[in-house]
């Protein structure tokens, strides 16, 4: 998490903003899991749980469903890349 924030703050956000914030959301709320997220992040986070109506259900399972296959596809061409700069 502090990689992509990182990220964010040195390369996307402009002079005018804000600092960028992690924001962990979570169906249940699940301490151990919360500790071990929390544990070294020195950046500002926020912490939630959800209930999702039924409506919405679809529409959050295919936007997971799409944010793997962005993840696949990402770590297939990077290892392409990292193949053909071997040689």
């Amino acid at each position: 998490m502090s990689f992509y924030l990182s990220v964010l703050n040195n390369k996307v956000k402009t002079a005018v903003e804000n600092a960028s914030i992690s924001i962990i959301v979570c169906r249940k709320k699940n301490r151990m899991a919360f500790e071990y997220v929390l544990q070294d992040l020195t950046q500002s986070v926020g912490v939630t749980t959800y209930d999702v109506s039924s409506k919405y259900r679809k529409i959050i399972k295919n936007i997971c469903l799409y944010r793997k296959q962005l993840s696949k596809a990402w770590m297939r061409s990077s290892m392409n890349f990292q193949r053909r700069n071997k040689a």
